[in-house]
Parts: structure tokens; sequence; C-alpha cells
């Protein structure tokens, strides 16, 4: 009993699955057969609009073929798109094929005639993308005008900056030349002053000096002199009775009034020394006071030659003659003295108006040559100053001159100035006898005046 229950059971089993399974067919059938019937409709649909697009003797047309292929598009594509372009070569998008149609009847275009319109079509829209070009290279050029302009605004305004300092450097300097320029003038009065109350002081010390010079020459004289008989008598030896000449004239001039002498300058005859003059043949004494005896004539040496000077005659006995082979004697003279030089300035011994370093050189060898000694300081024992040519002093600088060159010449060129005048204050204060070129020249004999 048990078994035939069991077999029972397994069959109902299988007969439950059996159902179900076709039940699931039945319905698959049914779906099936729905959505076939939906695609025969949409086939037939396609199909239906398909031939509302084009005919089965238009699809197999080789015109319609030669359009779908090699393009990328469809056939309705290509021919919408040549459409699009038949259009706009005539001019209006919206028209119609028919209208098309009928506008070409109207206007009978031909085949050459819708080429020379598609040439211009073609043409006009080169020059519209030729005028967009220029355009757009018009408004480049704008925004680089623009940018040009902020850029000269830029350096406009560092110009006008930079100006702006230079006008305040320039008024500087402006100001600061104003007051040099009022120093110096200053100074220049001052020293055209100076200068000439200089002048007027070294006329009147020239005079004393001269005075001083006779008088001490007199007194070296006397006390030659006294000094000898001093000597003299301390040594039981009686003075010399008489003096020997230092020179004689050498010859006497036409006009009676001048004379040569055999002394030059190597004898170291200096211009402005005084001779008293004595016969020929006669015996000069000493002075018995000791003072400088007195001869005839006095003569003053105005011209040193090498080995012979001119003489005037500035004093004359009444009747006293003066003859060749007069002896001349000055008691304070004395041809070994050696003299001291300074010098100073340029020097311009050809006369070619340009001195140079080697005038200056020659200068100094003269005074080697006549014996003398060079000094390199202007100080009590210098004998004689030789001052060159006298420099300019420049004028003031016209207003609002700022070139440096010219400011340091101008300096220069008035520093030179004020130390020659110095140089002449100092030997003025010193009382030291001061000789321009022509007077040193005559001195030591360079030439004949």
């Amino acid at each position: 009993m048990a078994r035939a229950r069991s077999g029972s059971s397994v069959a109902g089993g299988v007969l439950v699955v059996f159902g179900i399974a076709w039940f699931i067919c039945l319905l698959l059938a049914i779906i099936f057969y729905v959505q076939l019937s939906g695609a025969r409709e949409d086939s037939q649909a396609a199909q239906n609009r398909l031939r509302q697009v084009i005919s089965p003797s238009e699809e197999s047309n080789p015109t319609v073929t030669a359009l779908g292929q090699g393009r990328g598009a469809t056939v309705v594509g290509a021919l919408l798109a040549e459409n699009e372009l038949l259009k706009n070569l005539v001019g209006d998008p919206q028209l119609s094929a028919e209208a098309l149609q009928e506008q070409a009847r109207n206007a009978q275009i031909s085949g050459p005639l819708l080429q020379e319109v598609q040439r211009l079509r073609s043409e006009l829209q080169t020059a519209q993308q030729q005028l967009e070009q220029a355009r757009t290279d018009m408004e480049q050029a704008r925004q680089q005008a623009q940018q040009a302009q902020a850029q000269l605004a830029a350096l406009g305004g560092n110009f006008d900056q930079a100006a702006e300092q230079l006008k305040q450097q320039l008024a500087q300097v402006t100001g600061q030349f104003e007051a040099y320029q009022k120093q110096v003038q200053q100074m220049e009065q001052q020293l055209r002053s100076q200068m000439e109350q200089a002048r007027r002081q070294a006329a009147q010390q020239l005079e004393e000096a001269q005075s001083r010079v006779s008088q001490v020459e007199q007194e070296n004289a006397n006390l030659r002199t006294r000094i000898a008989q001093y000597e003299a008598a301390a040594g039981g030896v009686e003075p010399p009775d008489q003096i020997s000449p230092d020179g004689r004239i050498a010859s006497i001039l036409d006009n009676q009034q001048q004379v040569y002498i055999d002394l030059g300058q190597q004898n170291r005859i200096v211009l402005g020394m005084t001779f008293e003059v004595f016969d020929r043949n006669g015996v000069v004494k000493p002075d018995p006071e000791g003072g400088s005896p007195r001869g005839k004539a006095t003569i003053e040496v105005i011209n040193v030659g090498p080995n012979s000077s001119i003489a005037r005659i500035v004093r004359r006995q009444h009747g006293a003659v003066i003859r060749e082979g007069d002896q001349i004697i000055n008691i304070a003279y004395d041809p070994n003295t050696t003299y001291k030089f300074f010098i100073y300035g340029d020097f311009d011994l050809d006369g070619d108006g340009t001195p140079t370093p080697a005038d200056r050189e020659a200068v100094q060898s003269l005074i080697r040559r006549w014996g003398g000694t060079l000094a390199q300081s202007l100080s009590y024992d210098v004998d004689f100053v030789v001052l060159g040519r006298e420099p300019v002093l420049p004028d003031p600088l016209p207003p609002g001159t700022i070139d440096p060159v010219q400011i340091k010449e101008h300096v220069e060129a008035t520093q030179n100035y004020e130390r020659y005048q110095q140089i002449i204050g100092e030997a003025r204060s010193l009382s030291v006898p001061v000789l321009n070129q022509n007077r040193f020249l005559a001195l030591v004999g360079h030439y004949q005046r």
C-alpha cells in the first residue's frame, strides 16, 4: 500500500511540472506572436514610408546609387544638401522646387549664366572673408594702437619725471655756479684792487729800494775802506794809497751822452750799476773819510753785452771831458759775486707767441752760464725774481654755463693769474728785484737792446 502511494505521488508531481511548462510555452508563444505581428506592421509601415521617398525604379537609378556611395551620408541627405546649395545659389533658401522652376523659367537661366552666378557668389564669399579678415586685422591694429598709446602715456610720464629731475638738478647747478661766479667776480675785483695797490706800492718800494741800494753801496764802500784802514793800522801796514780801476771807457757814442765800457756779461755787470769816471792816467785815492771817491763824471749801465756794455752819462763836472781809456771805478762792485734767481711762469724766447717748456729750460741754462744759481722757492736769500709772460685774467663765464671742462679751464686760468700776482707781492714784501723776460735777457747779455 505504501509503494502505490509513492508512485502516484511522483506521477502527480510530473504532471504538475509538465502543466507549468506547457503554460509557460503557451505564454511565450503568445508573446512572440504579438511581437511578430508588431514587427510586420513596423516593416510594412517602413516600406510604405520608403516608397513615399523613393520608388523601386528610382532606387535602382544609377544617379541615386552614385549619390549614396563614398559620401558618408544617405541619399536623401545628399539630395537635401544639393537642394540647399542650389537654393543658396538662387538666393532664397525658402523657395520650393516649383517656385524655383517658375523663377528659372521666368529668368531663363541657362547653364553658363548659372556658372557665372556661382562664380560671383564665390567671389562675394571670398570678399566677405577678406572683409572679415580686414575687420579682424583692424581690431588687432586698434588693440595694438591702444597698447602703444598706453606705452606712450607711460613713457610720457617717465619723461616728464626725468625732465623735472633734470630741471631741479640744473637749477641747483645754476645756483651753485652763480654763487661761484659771484665769488669769482668779487675775487677779481679784490685782485684788481690789490694789484693796482701793489703796483703803486711797488713803484714806491722800487724807488725806496734804489735809494737804499745806493745808500748801502755807499755804506759798504765806506766800510770796506775803513776795514782796510783798520787792517793796515792793526798790522802796521799803511792803507793803499790808490784804487785800481774796475774797467775803462772803450769808446764814446756820437751823441756824447753814452759810452761803451769794457765790462759785460762775463764780468757780472748788472743793469743800473753806476761807475765813477776818472782820467786815464790819474791816480785814484781812497776817500779819507772812508767814502767812495768822486770822479769827473758818473755813468749808469743801461745795456749789457757779452763782453761790453753801454752806459749813459748821468753826471758830469763842469768842463770835464770824457775820453777813451778813462778809468771807471765802483768800490762796491765785485765780479765774483754769485746771484741766486727764482723763476716762475712761461717764457717765449723766440717771440712766436707760444711759450714752451724748452724756453723755460733755456732761461735756466742762461742763469747757470751767467754764473747764477736757481732757487726752488722765494726767500730772503734770493737776489732776483724772473717772471715769464703775465697770465691773462679770464673774463667771467656767461650766466648759465654748466660745461665742466669750461668751468675747470676758467678756474685754472684764474688760479694761474692769482699765483703770478702772489709771487709779485711776495717779492715786493722781501724787497727782491723783479725782472721780466726782457730785463732778464738784458741782464745776462742774451742779446743787444
